[in-house]
């Protein structure tokens, strides 16, 4: 879970979300729930930066925005 926090703070989102989530799934194969919200919220804020960097590419793009 930490190596795929740190590659999204790299800027390599795909990769890091999919070993966030597998770090995720390992935990809860073992059956132990202590830690998994803040888990789960860590993974939310992994999802949303790289949403945020899609979105802010997307108006770079098109030159739409504010």
């Amino acid at each position: 879970f930490d190596q795929g926090w740190a590659l999204v703070g790299q800027g390599q989102y795909e990769e890091g979300i999919a070993c966030m989530r597998q770090g995720i799934t390992g935990l809860r194969a073992t059956g132990s729930q202590l830690g998994q919200s803040g888990l789960l919220c860590t993974l939310a804020e992994a999802v949303a930066r790289r949403e945020a960097v899609a979105l802010g590419s997307h108006y770079r793009h098109t030159g739409s925005g504010c």
